[in-house]
């Protein structure tokens, strides 16, 4: 009649009713006074209670240096992107990230190898942010006709090309197409019939609000950039008089979306530091320092670092330019560029808060394996 499922220290309560058949009538003299008993079968099996990705986070002990899962504390964030206190509440937690040169932080997902940023806050509540292994091509942020900001794109992540490409186009499709890659919307062939997201892994990806508030250049360590890309400063404040700022676009500061890029403040918290230069100095650092030759420990011990520049959320708010936006050079510090430059892109997401974790360690070689189970 019924089945289903208990959770661990779960109950159900059941109302079971008992009635005679109609043809008794209280002529039937036997069914008077009489003792009833009934019979209730419950079979059961036993199920191995696997953990959700969030709760093995949460079991995994903090470090304070080397490869592990590290504290960032929000308390004292600036949120003022939005007056919702409970937005801005989840936005101050205590966060739980993955730092170092290389943590044990790999999963298995969409058939292929990403990692995990960690425990990391949205408006909505704390989720677990996973960005790809490796780039998926180089792509453009964004572009345009030569005649908006002289082809160089336009800084609203909300209407990019690659916000189109990674939720609507070739990428989340699964399939083949055409890419941006160029000024002036130039464009080449791109295929993703067999690395794009399949429909089982776009059932685990969770849709959430993504802060995107601009950053001028200028003393930007980790705490500053989270503060700011949560701000209600926006990618344009330059004038229409200058050539790179023609475009009428009305920018934003949140998208509610579902594949994104990396933070600038992704990068600058994956760092564990070293012998010379600690983590703690490093995240209390402009990022822009972390180039010199004296701070190479910063760089050099954080997984989200290659060498190669990789594009990022966050947009660059200019009085020169309406299409600048961060990316992580080369040689490890932050710096914009027009978005119409072809960088490394990197797919990040956040998964839902029920998705499993079926086996694995975390390792490269035996990474976490992912099911998603409706509850």
């Amino acid at each position: 009649l019924l089945a289903g499922d208990l959770e661990p220290n779960e109950t159900k309560e059941f109302s079971l009713r008992l009635w005679m058949h109609s043809d008794v009538t209280a002529n039937d003299k036997d069914s008077m006074n009489a003792t009833y008993n009934g019979k209730i079968s419950i079979i059961t099996s036993y199920a191995v209670t696997l953990p959700t990705i969030e709760e093995a986070i949460k079991n995994i002990p903090v470090v304070t240096s080397g490869n592990g899962l590290y504290e960032v504390n929000h308390s004292d964030a600036n949120i003022t992107y939005t007056s919702d206190q409970t937005a801005i509440n989840n936005l101050k937690q205590t966060e739980y990230r993955f730092a170092g040169p290389n943590p044990n932080n790999y999963v298995k997902f969409n058939n292929e190898l990403w990692r995990m940023i960690g425990l990391v806050n949205t408006p909505e509540g704390q989720r677990v942010k996973l960005i790809r292994n490796e780039k998926i091509g180089n792509y453009s942020w964004d572009s345009s006709i030569s005649s908006i900001n002289t082809g160089s794109g336009v800084n609203e992540w909300s209407q990019s090309k690659m916000m189109n490409l990674l939720n609507n186009g070739a990428y989340y499709n699964r399939t083949s197409g055409t890419c941006y890659n160029r000024t002036n919307n130039t464009t080449t062939n791109c295929d993703f019939s067999s690395t794009g997201l399949t429909e089982e892994s776009k059932s685990m990806i969770d849709t959430v609000t993504w802060n995107l508030g601009s950053i001028e250049i200028g003393n930007l360590n980790p705490t500053n950039l989270y503060n700011t890309e949560r701000s209600n400063k926006t990618g344009k404040i330059c004038s229409s008089s200058v050539s790179y700022c023609t475009d009428t676009v009305v920018r934003t500061t949140s998208w509610l979306g579902q594949i994104g890029l990396m933070y600038v403040s992704d990068y600058g918290y994956a760092t564990s530091g070293g012998t010379t230069t600690n983590r703690e100095t490093c995240v209390n650092m402009d990022l822009e320092s972390w180039s010199k030759s004296e701070r190479s420990d910063c760089k050099n011990n954080d997984w989200l670092y290659k060498n190669e520049a990789q594009w990022t959320l966050t947009s660059s708010a200019s009085l020169t330019a309406g299409s600048f936006v961060f990316m992580v050079n080369s040689n490890g510090k932050y710096s914009h560029n027009d978005a119409s430059f072809n960088y490394a892109s990197r797919p990040t997401i956040y998964l839902k808060s029920n998705v499993k974790i079926d086996s694995g360690d975390g390792t490269e070689s035996l990474p976490f394996e992912l099911i998603y189970k409706v509850k």
